[in-house]
């Protein structure tokens, strides 16, 4: 059984901002107490004792400076004062009650005390800290560029979010008709106030780490009057904006600026504020930003995020303004917790409760059928019954764990599964684990608990799909199906140059122009450029740089980019002058950079997401690596790794942003790859590498290699190409960093004295290399097995559907058959501007954008003829090469629902399968279809049909998707 003291403290002689009772905060923590009781299955009854509010009897110099020493201070004074014994308890809670104290958090040197601050003390704020009290790691989401911590909305050990309210009735004070209507909340990434009433729609937050996602509500509920005359202390004319639902000063700021687009769009309802009264019951520091003309709390030393970029920044002459809130409304509790913090704290037992899956799913390809209960806290020790965990070994570098989680008890508040067609009692959630040790936590899959819904796990090569509700909603049956690991393809349409290099070259790719640069023997920089996918390269450029290593390419948003090595080991970046009419040139470098930092070996360099990155190899063997955000101007945020390579590392980024990084270790020839964990923090905000924890998800690779590795991203896979340890044979592998194995290809006929270079160009990988022995440069390509339909590069095309119309375009380009027929029907027209639907085709992408709470049809066809009719058809054999799947990409859903058919026609029938589908890959095994295993040697017609239902808050355009598409294929 823990123990826990609750002191309720103040300090010096800053004013109280709460009216929290000894008696509310007792009751507060009965519930927090029932709560841990519960979701441990009986094991843990927490025994504590909650103290009344004592202040601490020192000076205000005195408690400014205690910060972490807080409870060696306090606990003497306490203990003589109240005459208790504190050691009696296990852990000390103090409760402070200051305008600058917020959160909470532990001692972060392991001494029992407790830092929580009164104006943020929730109960999921209290469970939270108490969870990690028993052992409980945060639980974070897996996003790019990398895991998101807290990001994880089903569990308390995860993000503000998702919780219910057991507020207490008062019949002797009616809250509500005294202040106003509430559900008015602080969002903790802009630091603004929004209106949190709608379940489905949390608006437009500035400070969203995806752009174009909404707000994350924190803390208070607070009330506003409104539409009545105001009192003397009280403005009116605030405004919600009914796109990012931020409240904003109004027809009193025509400037302001809407993170959804444009300037806020005035709502009727005319609240009001108390402006710049005397510290009473309420919140002050809250003030007008006046570059935004939103409300933002200004009682945190940052100051959040302003829709005009920055921080938000305080309106002359600085009026102060006070909200005001329940107590009751700290109520807030749940959710439960999940699989891996059930876990973490000792509390499930995997072996009475759990399912082990993953025998048939390691035989890639594998599948199995396996049913799970929901998730509601672990079971009783001792206690028998069906599963409520599924888990698997050997699918990824972690464990993987499945549970179902549904809207009762206190996941009462998880967000709501159950609206729009095919109506759902909860979620099926992903998550990996540590098997053993410090248990970790990432969210790495969730959908809707609804027949035919599905997710793609990348990290597990995994599929699973909702087969079935079961029990009125107790329980779901999942279909799991893993796949064959991705193996790289065959290499291809080999060119032998006439140029030679002691050093390895470097291959870059824009459109269908493929650079190649290399240092020449007479150690000076060369460029040279093929427009016929590597076969010629007539195309010259001799720099009047030199080297003593090969250079480094890179393209960003059409921009070729060179790096190397110069006199002294001095790092150069600079750009390439090139034109693209028929044919094109290269005229040279511009824009040349020299650093001061040098390296005894070449760099490397990546640019796909629009920011440069710089990695090279100390002379220290240290890694290292620069960041440019202005196209390789200026390079700033160094970072230096605690990795050490005896040759060039390997950088590549991908255009989400995710950055990869590869090296062989200095003490062996092991090769390693890992994530670079990036973050924007600051005003202005500025690209940084994550300094407490620089590399995620590590991967040591059973291969070795005597020179530097190369890298290079596709579909969503990272590949490493090497050199191999003393046979020097040319390999790839993928995917890394991603599962616990890996496929690889070793080209045995091809040798190199040197590392290859591979690059993505078009459909396949383009890779280059020295010969062994005669110098001489190499290119080949390296053919993808996956049968591409469609990548949406060409064809483009834009076009507005009215609602209640329906309108067909065709465009043709490079996807399968020649021509794509794009059709799409919206929604009938409604109250709410922004009916219809706006459909982009091209640049990588097909992008559907829907008015919140409206929907839309897009269907997309190959192989009918202009006029719509059947036409020559594809005569696709969608079997060749073990092909058993067709594959959608999909890189945005802002939907509440998005239900995918596929539809396979053959000249004897048509077959069908349809899912209700989330952001990432949706997977439609060939099983899945009609008729079981269906003959598809000879389709003539594919055709994909997404029904959208439910919108966003957001504008209505092509770079605030609904929906977008970004590839069909065909794989194994």
């Amino acid at each position: 059984m823990a123990s826990l003291a609750v002191l309720l403290l103040r300090g010096g002689s800053l004013p109280r901002v709460t009216f929290l009772t000894r008696d509310w905060v007792h009751d507060l923590t009965v519930r927090v107490a029932g709560y841990m009781d519960e979701q441990s299955g009986g094991r843990e009854a927490l025994a504590f004792r909650v103290f009344d509010w004592f202040r601490l009897p020192i000076s205000d110099a005195e408690w400014d400076s205690a910060g972490w020493n807080l409870g060696d201070i306090a606990r003497p004074h306490v203990e003589q004062a109240m005459g208790v014994d504190l050691s009696q308890f296990d852990r000390i809670a103090m409760v402070i009650d200051q305008f600058n104290a917020g959160l909470g958090a532990w001692h972060p040197e392991g001494k029992p005390y407790l830092h929580l601050g009164a104006q943020d003390l929730t109960p999921a704020l209290y469970q939270h800290e108490l969870g990690h009290m028993f052992g409980a790691e945060h639980a974070n989401l897996d996003l790019p560029p990398a895991p998101a911590e807290y990001g994880d909305r089903f569990c308390v050990m995860g993000a503000e979010g998702g919780k219910f309210s057991f507020m207490d009735p008062d019949p002797d004070h009616d809250f509500a008709a005294e202040f106003g209507t509430n559900e008015w909340r602080f969002c903790n990434q802009c630091f603004g106030l929004f209106f949190d009433g709608d379940p489905m729609n949390k608006g437009t937050c500035p400070g969203a780490a995806i752009a174009g996602t909404g707000h994350r509500a924190q803390g208070y509920d607070f009330y506003l009057r409104h539409d009545v005359p105001e009192a003397s202390t009280e403005e009116r004319d605030w405004r919600m904006c009914s796109r990012c639902l931020l409240l904003f000063r109004g027809p009193q700021t025509p400037q302001s600026v809407c993170p959804a687009g444009g300037t806020h769009t005035t709502t009727s309802t005319d609240h009001l504020l108390e402006r710049d009264v005397p510290p009473g019951p309420g919140q002050p520091d809250w003030r007008l930003c006046k570059r935004c003309g939103s409300i933002f709390f200004d009682g945190y030393p940052t100051k959040g995020r302003c829709a005009a970029g920055g921080e938000h920044d305080m309106a002359a002459p600085g009026s102060e303004y006070s909200l005001a809130h329940d107590i009751r409304s700290l109520n807030e509790t749940g959710p439960g917790m999940i699989a891996p913090t059930l876990l973490a704290c000792g509390w499930l037992d995997l072996g009475r409760h759990g399912a082990d899956v993953g025998t048939p799913l390691r035989a890639r390809p594998g599948g199995t059928v396996a049913s799970v209960r929901a998730l509601q806290g672990a079971p009783a020790p001792g206690s028998a019954g069906p599963p409520v965990v599924l888990f698997a070994d050997g699918l990824t570098e972690d464990r993987l764990v499945l549970e179902y989680r549904i809207r009762d008890g206190w996941d009462r508040g998880l967000p709501d599964a159950a609206s729009g067609v095919g109506a759902s009692a909860g979620w099926v959630l992903a998550h990996r684990t540590t098997a053993t040790g410090r248990r970790t936590s990432l969210l790495i899959g969730e959908m809707p608990a609804r027949p035919a819904a599905m997710v793609s796990l990348p990290d597990a090569e995994l599929r699973v799909k909702v087969a079935s509700v079961d029990d009125g909603g107790r329980a779901v049956t999942l279909r799991l199906d893993s796949a064959a690991l991705p193996a790289p393809g065959d290499l291809a349409q080999k060119v032998v140059l006439p140029d030679a290099s002691d050093f390895a070259p470097a291959l870059c790719s824009v459109g269908n122009n493929l650079f190649l640069a290399w240092t020449g023997t007479d150690r000076r920089v060369n460029l040279a450029l093929s427009v016929d996918g590597g076969a010629t390269f007539p195309i010259r450029h001799v720099s009047g740089e030199t080297s003593e290593h090969g250079p480094a390419l890179t393209a960003r948003g059409g921009h070729v980019h060179l790096a190397w090595t110069g006199g002294e080991g001095r790092l150069n970046v600079a750009e390439v002058v090139w034109t693209e009419p028929s044919p094109p040139t290269i005229a040279g470098l511009t824009n040349k950079v020299t650093l001061s930092d040098t390296s005894p070996h070449a760099p490397s360099v990546t640019g796909e997401s629009g920011d440069l990155f710089l990695a090279w190899t100390g002379h220290d063997d240290a890694l290292n690596l620069l960041i440019s955000e202005d196209g390789g101007r200026t390079w700033a945020q160094k970072h230096t790794f605690k990795e050490f390579s005896s040759a060039a590392p390997a950088v590549e980024d991908t255009p989400e942003g995710r950055l990869h990084l590869a090296w062989k270790a200095s003490d062996g020839e092991v090769l390693s790859a890992a994530w670079v964990d990036l973050a924007r923090v600051g005003n202005p905000p500025v690209l940084q590498v994550n300094p407490g924890r620089p590399l995620a998800r590590k991967s040591v690779l059973p291969d070795t290699t005597d020179h530097a590795p190369a890298l290079v991203s596709h579909r969503g896979r990272l590949h490493v190409a090497w050199t191999g340890e003393g046979d020097s044979n040319l390999n790839l592998a993928a995917p890394i960093v991603s599962t616990a194995g890996y496929a690889k290809r070793v080209f045995a006929t091809e040798s190199s004295d040197a590392g290859p270079t591979v690059e993505r160009h078009g459909r396949a990988f383009a890779m280059a290399w020295r010969g062994s022995g005669n110098l001489k440069l190499n290119v080949a390509m390296i053919r993808d097995r996956a049968l591409l339909m469609d990548d949406f590069r060409t064809g483009r095309d834009s076009f507005l559907v009215e609602g209640g119309s329906t309108l067909t375009r065709f465009q043709d380009g490079e996807m399968r058959g020649g021509r794509r027929m794009t059709r799409s029907s919206a929604d009938p027209p409604g109250a709410d501007p922004g009916a219809g639907a706006q459909v982009h085709v091209g640049h990588g992408g097909l992008a559907l954008t829907v008015g919140a709470r409206y929907g839309a049809v897009v269907e997309v066809g190959y192989g009918w003829a202009g006029d719509g009719t059947a036409g020559p058809g594809l005569g696709l054999n969608m079997r060749e090469g073990g092909a058993d799947r067709i594959c959608v990409e999909l890189g945005a859903v802002a939907a509440s629902v998005v239900e995918l058919t596929v539809a396979l026609f053959t000249p004897q029938t048509m077959y069908a399968a349809n899912a209700f589908v989330q952001r990432g890959t949706a997977e439609f095994l060939f099983r899945d279809f009609g008729g079981g295993a269906p003959d598809l040697g000879a389709v003539s017609h594919v055709q994909l049909t997404f029904q959208v239902i439910g919108g966003h808050a957001g504008a209505v355009s092509p770079n605030n998707p609904t929906l977008r598409i970004d590839g069909i294929e065909v794989r194994a």
